[in-house]
């Protein structure tokens, strides 16, 4: 016979697995053809080298998350055919350019962190403030 300890270990981790898989069934608005494309076009660029998504990537320019929500698809055009005195121009076409925009569009819409407000603690974790 089953200890009671065990049906309900049972129980939780087939909970949890048919959970899982319900999730991963789900659809995801912002994960698409276009999604994968502009991540393409943000690794062949080697744009994490100087920005960053959530946090993660190069220091030298700004974190990209949520920057459709700050300026939207005009000012990625702008910022990536005029370049900065720390950004150089890229030469992208009109498709990777709407694929790219599409990638960071997706990527705002995963989430609403700043990670600049973020706090490092003196072991090397970060928390919300």
């Amino acid at each position: 016979m089953i200890s009671s300890y065990r049906l309900v270990l049972l129980v939780l981790a087939a909970l949890f697995l048919a959970y899982t898989a319900w999730l991963l069934t789900l659809p995801t608005p912002y994960y698409n053809e276009n999604f994968v494309r502009g991540r393409r076009v943000w690794q062949k660029y080697n744009c994490q080298a100087c920005h960053q998504l959530y946090g993660l990537g190069g220091f030298l320019g700004p974190d990209l998350t949520h920057v459709v929500r700050k300026g939207g698809k005009p000012y990625l055009k702008a910022m990536v055919e005029t370049g900065s005195p720390n950004m150089p121009v890229f030469k992208m076409n009109d498709t990777e350019l709407s694929d790219l925009f599409l990638f960071l569009r997706g990527m705002d819409s995963s989430g609403c962190a700043d990670p600049s407000r973020f706090l490092t603690t003196p072991d090397g974790n970060i928390t919300p403030p």
